[in-house]
């Protein structure tokens, strides 16, 4: 999967659990309370009580599962959204390089600055880093020239 896609994909899934937590909520709420309901008639038959112990029994239980269901999904979003820096991270970094449409846009000054971000990003404490900057520029400048035009929108890589 192409890193964008995939930084795309995860935002998306993080509106839609917001959208969700605000708005969309509100029906699974009522059907949470039809739930909670059932499961206190089936305890209610099996285990004889006070009605006031019922009703407690009752409330415990829904306010249980509801709260149960707002943890899960602020859990969820708080995962994803932990997860969507970390790309916004590495794009930052290596966004250059996502897509052959990414690459070709970039002028020779652009393309040098990203090499050198890419560089310093891969630099170990002790000052050595996997990749030379002027390599890579090289070889990026070569890659923009091979990519043909008519195919420019097809290829991704």
């Amino acid at each position: 999967m192409l890193i964008d896609v995939a930084i795309e994909k995860v935002q998306g899934l993080i509106n839609f659990f917001k959208e969700y937590r605000e708005s969309g909520f509100l029906s699974a709420l009522e059907t949470a309370k039809k739930i909670a309901l059932e499961i206190v008639k089936l305890k209610e038959r099996s285990i004889l009580m006070r009605d006031q112990m019922k009703q407690v029994v009752a409330h415990n239980l829904r306010r249980t599962y509801l709260e149960s269901i707002i943890l899960i999904i602020d859990q969820a979003i708080s995962s994803l959204t932990t997860r969507f820096e970390q790309y916004q991270g590495y794009q930052k970094i290596f966004g250059f390089l996502f897509t052959s449409e990414t690459l070709l846009s970039l002028d020779r000054d652009t393309l040098n600055s990203s090499c050198e971000r890419l560089e310093a990003a891969l630099r170990s404490k002790d000052g050595q880093s996997d990749i030379d900057a002027k390599d890579l520029f090289v070889e990026l400048i070569l890659l923009q020239s091979i990519i043909p035009n008519e195919n420019r929108a097809l290829l991704r890589f």
